[in-house]
């Protein structure tokens, strides 16, 4: 990018295209390449309509009247003039933090679609990777969609946090095992489990290692952010909802895994371990993307 925009001055005699040089300098983290860097400000007269700078530094005709600036903190480019198109350049970091909202909400919601397309499914005894088995009508669905797609995205979203938190190793290793649930979800996926999740095929010895590593890391993800929120000083509310998620979500597993369960419920059991961590993700990543200082916070 070689020019940037910035709100004109208020002095009263402004041309319409005022190009100045001035030392601009970036403290923000989320635009690590435009730090201590000397940019060239373009100044728009916002009263007439005025010229436009292209990506290339081109000074060309433009139909809007305004101006763009700089938000610093988020490292997005944003018009400000009424009727103009919105061109928001947002940071990767922002995108992977979006990537844990979308996460959970696509993983949860596949899962009711695909429960609806199997009227012979049942959420209170058949496991979640039964609507993934292999030869089922909903096999691709939840293959590559729910298991798959949805991992991804926890690995994006592991990947922002490992650039937003970087001060200390207990947050690099909370972010890492959300990176190991989202691998754990697309090892599950690759390694469909057969009709049932009975056999002793090698598929399904994969299936059943991948999803183990997917729920144990997302376990140990809300311990550990829990006890990493504790250290940075947030709400201690945030950081008992963290910590009781996890337990919560592995008391459901352990009751789910028991053999003499005398409820014969092991769907139901799965579903809410899942539906809890889900939301948890789900409530880490929107508190993100509402309150930036606070995660930027000692980082």
């Amino acid at each position: 990018m070689r020019f940037l925009y910035t709100r004109p001055p208020r002095a009263a005699s402004i041309r319409p295209c005022v190009i100045s040089s001035i030392p601009v300098y970036s403290t923000s983290s989320l635009m690590p390449a435009l730090r201590l860097q000397r940019l060239k400000v373009l100044v728009l007269n916002t009263r007439r309509t005025g010229h436009s700078i292209s990506p290339g530094g081109m000074v060309q005709p433009a139909h809007w009247r305004g101006f763009r600036q700089l938000d610093w903190r988020s490292g997005c480019v944003s018009w400000l003039s009424l009727g103009s198109p919105l061109w928001c350049y947002m940071s990767l970091r922002r995108i992977g933090i979006v990537c844990g909202i979308l996460g959970p909400l696509l993983w949860l919601s596949l899962i009711g679609v695909a429960g609806a397309m199997r009227p012979e499914f049942n959420h209170i005894t058949h496991y979640i990777s039964e609507l993934g088995e292999r030869g089922s009508s909903t096999e691709f669905l939840m293959r590559y969609g729910a298991f798959g797609f949805t991992g991804l995205l926890y690995v994006c979203f592991a990947a922002a946090l490992l650039a937003t938190f970087r001060d200390g190793w207990y947050s690099t290793l909370a972010a890492g095992l959300i990176g190991l649930d989202g691998l754990g979800r697309i090892g599950a996926g690759v390694f469909a489990c057969d009709p049932g999740c009975g056999g002793l095929s090698s598929n399904q010895e994969l299936h059943h290692l991948f999803a183990t590593l997917g729920f144990s890391s997302g376990i140990l993800a809300a311990i550990a952010w829990g006890l990493t929120f504790h250290r940075r000083g947030w709400p201690q509310l945030l950081t008992w909802y963290s910590v009781g998620t996890g337990i919560l979500a592995l008391i459901f597993l352990l009751i789910m895994s028991w053999s003499r369960n005398p409820l014969n419920a092991p769907g139901l059991f799965e579903h809410l371990a899942t539906g809890l961590l889900s939301l948890w993700l789900l409530v880490f990543a929107a508190g993100l993307t509402r309150h930036p200082d606070q995660a930027l916070r000692r980082s």
